[in-house]
């Protein structure tokens, strides 16, 4: 296995099992009727039951978690041609080692939605306090950070692809 590889499964593992324990503390600090709209001048508009919120986040998180993991799985069953198409002439010799590339970046993926999700349970936690300290204006920053975790998943295997070639412990695992 190679840290990359490892590197990969930890980050999952690490941002499902934060996901959860945020999931829960959420569920028990939220009020039985939730703020999730809020209008321009950032006073709620929008309203949910806390047990809506509850699975829908959940279930969003486990749906897109369960199909990024199939496609990770069935990596594995494409025939090598159709692998090598994938690949820079550097890695079309190796490709189990390309194999290894797409499935952790399908892994890197899982995590970064999952630190996300977890950031916007955050959010709609503190937004829903009864301190009423937060306002939706702090949070500003969420969905550009959204968007650049978003961004920086979709380029890492073409960067990563483009620019380097198979670690000797990734021919190795090919050979």
């Amino acid at each position: 296995m190679t840290i990359e590889s490892l590197a990969a499964r930890v980050l999952r593992v690490l941002s499902i099992a934060l996901f959860v324990v945020a999931l829960f503390m959420c569920y028990t600090n939220l009020p039985d009727t939730v703020a999730v709209h809020f209008a321009p001048d950032g006073s709620p508009d929008g309203y949910l039951g806390r047990e809506s919120v509850f699975y829908a986040t959940g279930g969003l998180m486990l749906g897109f978690n369960v199909l990024l993991l199939v496609l990770a799985r069935s990596i594995a069953n494409l025939p090598d041609r159709a692998v090598g198409v994938l690949g820079t002439a550097p890695w079309q010799p190796y490709p189990d080692a390309l194999r290894g590339a797409l499935r952790n970046w399908l892994f890197l993926g899982m995590a970064a939605l999952n630190v996300f999700l977890t950031l916007c349970l955050n959010a709609l936690s503190e937004l829903n306090d009864s301190t009423g300290t937060e306002t939706v204006f702090n949070y500003r920053w969420l969905l550009p950070l959204g968007a650049a975790l978003l961004l920086g998943w979709l380029l890492y295997l073409p960067v990563r692809l483009g620019l380097t070639k198979p670690s000797g412990r990734e021919k190795q695992l090919t050979e």
